[in-house]
């Protein structure tokens, strides 16, 4: 399957971009960050079931956009993963730094390789892990428009932490599981103004009943 990869340069691009994406706003987004190569595998084994069997299922029945950093490792690929297992055919949107990325057909030691169970990429400019943050947060506010988003945290370290900022300096609903490594436990003891901290051992509970009022609060009524 060919997905399809837009670059753009300007943040102003945005909106045509998400057009070429069959992506036409207003959508509610959820904006999914977290640890990437640093996962832990017994942390991806308590995730990826949370992913397939809560999140997806309400990203369709919100009839959202999942966006994420689009790479093959960590939380991005067990979303990836949940998408095709499930057969769910709910957007999920990669946005990728070109500078971080391996060349294709190239030395995946080099850099990383984009996750193929994403409906499409968005190639941004940049040559450091992190420079895509704004660029995600910017597509996220494009697409939702006046519709319903946030963003949720599983694991990661000072990339996820930037990415946490930029979400809540755009006021969107923002996110975070704890039990998740160290930036979980050390924003829980004093979290943010605006951020939710949630137990994993209370995700799937959780984020069954809140979601759905925050991508699409006409939803909740028919869970």
């Amino acid at each position: 399957m060919n997905i399809p990869s837009i670059r753009v340069t300007e943040q102003s691009q945005l909106a045509v971009a998400s057009a070429a994406l069959d992506i036409q706003p207003p959508r509610p987004v959820l904006v999914l960050v977290g640890a990437a190569a640093s996962l832990e595998p017994a942390l991806a084994k308590r995730v990826l079931p949370l992913l397939t069997n809560i999140l997806a299922p309400i990203i369709v029945q919100c009839d959202a956009v999942a966006i994420d950093g689009g790479t093959d490792y960590g939380v991005m690929a067990l979303l990836g993963r949940a998408r095709r297992s499930t057969g769910a055919a709910f957007p999920l949107l990669g946005v990728a730094a070109t500078g971080t990325l391996a060349p294709p057909a190239g030395d995946a030691v080099k850099g990383a390789r984009l996750n193929p169970d994403h409906s499409g990429h968005l190639l941004v400019p940049g040559s450091q892990w992190g420079d895509e943050v704004p660029w995600m947060s910017a597509l996220a506010t494009t697409i939702a428009g006046d519709a319903g988003s946030a963003t949720l945290a599983i694991g990661g370290g000072a990339i996820t932490e930037r990415d946490l900022t930029a979400s809540l300096a755009s006021a969107r609903a923002t996110l975070m599981l704890t039990e998740t490594g160290p930036l979980a436990e050390r924003l829980s003891q004093q979290p943010p103004p605006g951020l939710r901290m949630i137990p994993l051992s209370q995700a799937a509970d959780r984020l069954a009943r809140e979601l759905p009022l925050l991508l699409h609060p006409s939803s909740a009524s028919r869970r």
